[in-house]
């Protein structure tokens, strides 16, 4: 989340990881091969939530709200 500070390494309200990795294509690349071979309980929901909710699915990942899609 941008903006907040934690003590730890991760996220004291939801568990998520405290440090986001800058935005970049090797991270992008590296972020959907280890999405597509994965399955995991998080893919059904990130798919549906491209369908239904586009715009707010995909800001969520880039602001750094990824807990809720992927276990990182």
């Amino acid at each position: 989340m941008r903006g907040k500070k934690f003590t730890g390494n991760y996220c004291n309200n939801c568990g998520q990881k405290a440090g986001a990795q800058k935005l970049t294509l090797a991270v992008v690349v590296e972020e959907s091969l280890h999405f597509f071979t994965h399955f995991e309980k998080g893919f059904l929901y990130t798919f549906w939530g491209f369908i239904s909710k586009p715009g707010v699915t995909s800001l969520n990942y880039l602001n750094g709200k990824r807990k809720q899609y992927q276990n990182l």
